[in-house]
């Protein structure tokens, strides 16, 4: 993840692109999905715009999962498959940037705020999974 928005290390820091980036970049910025979506377009692969692609896995993932695992049934077939999801804490974060990189309106900048909102949740992801993981331990048994 970190490798793939080193563009935002580069406003930071104030690094310029090189010349590759910027024939070659639909942000002519350096990251590797803006480079990969130009190349399959102007090669003639009809390819879904890399931002919406992942504005539904991340919905998936930040959103609906979340939710369906609030119900016991599905909670028990996710422990099965080890599939972890995400703490309901977060699905406003996950939500907010999925629409954002979804319509990347009306300034055409809106994608990088949602990116910026998915890094965040995925950066919160462990501390707020040992707090659940400590609220759980602490709870009382409920009996049956």
């Amino acid at each position: 993840m970190v490798l793939e928005e080193i563009s935002w290390g580069q406003r930071i820091f104030e690094v310029e692109s090189s010349e590759f980036f910027q024939e070659h970049s639909d942000q002519k910025e350096i990251n590797f999905h803006n480079v990969m979506q130009q190349y399959l377009e102007r090669n003639g692969y009809a390819v879904t715009k890399t931002r919406k692609l992942a504005a539904i896995v991340l919905l998936a993932y930040g959103v609906v999962l979340p939710i369906l695992n609030i119900f016991a049934p599905l909670r028990s077939i996710f422990r099965k498959f080890r599939l972890v999801a995400p703490p309901p804490a977060l699905i406003l974060g996950f939500f907010v940037g999925a629409l954002l990189a979804w319509y990347d309106r009306p300034t055409g900048r809106e994608e990088e705020i949602g990116e910026f909102l998915f890094a965040m949740s995925f950066a919160l992801l462990p501390p707020l999974w040992r707090l659940q993981q400590r609220h759980a331990a602490d709870a009382p048994a409920i009996a049956s």
